[in-house]
């Protein structure tokens, strides 16, 4: 529902420091719902622009090669790659973007082996809005400085805010989560 947008191989990534109009965010989930809500919260953001989707870890690094995306918002927990390979995999590049890792149970064990696989946050899904915007506002000086801190602006389109939508959807997924489900990483080429 979001096609690869602009971006090509080897387009240069801001320097750290330098403005920005638009943080390109490649999202990666392989929970459609989840999906679908974090891709109307950064729409709504003027200062978030999506140049992609993945449904998975394998998916993930041939966006990035793609897109060359500012920022990977990623899963943990997908089918064929999971997040710490892919993202190990994408962090092992010169220009690689920076990575931000999505868990429904955050604990120490998740963050240090995030740490490990060069991911630069790791965020408990139901935290999502205020946790990025934290970090977006941390990590890359934008003109407008219009990203959304509050979680409860802009509201979708039946009215209810997207931080309320992207809570419930991330309560939903561990509900119907089955643990054990997480695939260890294949290769490591």
């Amino acid at each position: 529902f979001h096609p690869g947008l602009g971006g090509r191989r080897g387009e240069r990534r801001p320097r750290e420091g330098s403005f920005v109009s638009q943080i390109r965010v490649l999202v990666v989930d392989d929970n459609d719902d989840f999906l679908e809500v974090v891709a109307e919260w950064l729409t709504d953001n003027p200062d978030l622009g999506i140049v992609g989707t993945a449904r998975s870890g394998r998916q993930a690094i041939e966006q990035v090669e793609r897109l060359a995306p500012d920022l990977v918002l990623m899963d943990v927990t997908m089918p064929e790659m999971n997040g710490f390979e892919a993202s190990r995999r994408i962090k092992a590049s010169a220009d690689a973007p920076r990575v931000v890792l999505m868990t429904l149970h955050e604990s120490q064990a998740a963050r240090h082996e995030a740490w490990a696989a060069g991911a630069d946050e790791l965020i408990a899904k139901v935290n999502l809005t205020r946790r990025l915007t934290a970090f977006v506002r941390e990590h890359y000086p934008v003109r407008r400085g219009a990203v959304v801190d509050n979680g409860e602006t802009p509201t979708a389109t039946d009215g209810t805010s997207h931080s309320s939508r992207l809570q419930t959807t991330a309560k939903n997924n561990v509900r119907t989560h089955k643990p054990g489900k997480q695939e260890p990483p294949r290769d490591r080429n």
